[in-house]
């Protein structure tokens, strides 16, 4: 499977300045039998934002577990189990603050810091 997404830039000053976004995701699903099947994944998760944009990148994996239950009616009800885990990587730049020494010869700063994230996630449903 593949899937993507296109937007286009927004200009306004008050509710967001945003540049061309493009991302992508591609997953497979491997069924090893009627009740269980295994799955994964890689993403991106790009920030349109033109100022201090933060990017992610990441995979996921999972499986399905099916339970059959028996009713009285002709046909069984089917219940799914979902276990996944997700991890992200996020790199860009931040604000960051610089302190001047303890004899206050220079002012208070802002700098230019980077932002590296690490994102994981557990997913049971």
């Amino acid at each position: 499977m593949l899937d993507t997404d296109l937007a286009p830039p927004l200009n306004r000053i008050v509710l967001s300045d945003r540049k061309w976004l493009f991302n992508v995701r591609v997953a497979t699903k491997y069924k090893v039998s009627e009740k269980v099947s295994f799955g994964g994944g890689l993403f991106t998760d790009r920030s349109a934002e033109r100022e201090r944009p933060i990017h992610y990148y990441g995979l996921t994996i999972g499986t399905v577990l099916k339970h059959e239950l028996n009713t009285d009616s002709s046909s069984p009800v089917t219940l799914g189990t979902t276990i996944s885990g997700r991890y992200a990587f996020g790199t860009g730049l931040v604000d960051g603050f610089k302190v001047p020494d303890l004899n206050f010869d220079e002012p208070f700063s802002v700098v230019d810091g980077r932002l590296t994230a690490h994102e994981l996630s557990a997913v049971l449903g």
